[in-house]
């Protein structure tokens, strides 16, 4: 099964016309640049706010960069009380 276009589907559905979009990124067991894409390309399109960032997830956006482009949040909770947007 591949995660990215299926994450890449819902993300930039979940975009279009809205303020902003809270990614649980808790399950996300595998980032490849599938899935680096699909966040970014969100992003672009909306406020993204990533939560519960996996370890390996994390490790990903830093060494690419991407850690300080996106909000990421420790918890759900926290990236939704955020009242930023």
């Amino acid at each position: 099964m591949q995660i990215a276009p299926s994450l890449s589907m819902e993300l930039l559905t979940a975009a279009d016309g809205v303020g902003g979009v809270v990614l649980d990124a808790s399950g996300i067991t595998f980032a490849d640049s599938a899935v680096l894409h699909a966040l970014v390309e969100t992003h672009e399109r909306t406020d993204l706010r990533i939560a519960a960032v996996p370890a390996h997830l994390r490790r990903v956006l830093s060494v690419t960069g991407l850690e300080t482009v996106f909000h990421l949040y420790p918890t759900l909770e926290a990236a939704l009380a955020d009242t930023r947007s």
